[in-house]
């Protein structure tokens, strides 16, 4: 392609092909950094039509994001064949300057076949499911590609939005008489708080982001 040279990014990051939800957390991750982003939604209309719109930056020589961060599971029409995977190959081959990072949208770890498919491919990096428990980790690794150091404070704030770890269930006790109320008190006690919880909105908003509540 004659303008692949003439290629170049901006400080832009794009987001797309990610659940909204999870995409908008992203997006409040690296806005709390400064870091200027765009939620693609219209790129999902059409799965080819991300790429379409890199080659189109590329052939009229207009800036092209930085750093693309892209949902692992984005497939072709009617196809099998991972998108992520054409992407990351056409933006190595073409633009090497944009880099992509994948992300799996299911997944709270990523394994090691996973991630050697998307570096082979040329992927900057694959990281998993935002959780509480990955979510710093997650997030410098992401501002380190972009050569930045990460601000931890606002992170705090965004944790509360993401689902808490899992806790072991604890072993089973055997019933005797004396706990029996108890156990009643702290059934009572669950579901008042469960119902408390239900009352707040599905919806907040941070850093002007409207995110779910998870």
């Amino acid at each position: 392609m004659g303008g692949d040279r003439a290629a170049k990014v901006g400080d832009l990051v794009a987001v797309t092909h990610l659940p909204e939800e999870e995409g908008r957390i992203w997006q409040a991750i690296l806005a709390a950094q400064g870091v200027p982003t765009q939620y693609a939604v219209d790129w999902e209309r059409d799965p080819f039509r991300l790429l379409r719109q890199l080659e189109e930056c590329v052939a009229r020589q207009q800036p092209l994001p930085a750093l693309l961060v892209l949902g692992m599971e984005a497939k072709a029409p009617g196809s099998d064949v991972l998108m992520a995977g054409e992407v990351c190959i056409w933006c190595r081959r073409h633009c090497p300057e944009l880099k992509v990072v994948l992300v799996h949208p299911r997944q709270d770890t990523v394994g090691e076949l996973q991630r050697r498919w998307a570096l082979r491919r040329g992927a900057a990096d694959v990281l998993p499911k935002l959780s509480r428990g990955n979510l710093l980790t997650s997030a410098v690794r992401l501002m380190s590609i972009l050569g930045g150091i990460l601000n931890p404070e606002p992170l705090r704030h965004i944790a509360e939005l993401l689902p808490q770890p899992v806790a072991p269930a604890a072993p089973p006790q055997p019933a005797t008489e004396d706990t029996s109320g108890s156990s009643n008190a702290g059934t009572e006690t669950a579901a008042a708080g469960d119902t408390a919880g239900k009352d707040e909105g599905d919806f907040v908003w941070y850093r002007g982001v409207r995110v779910r509540r998870r």
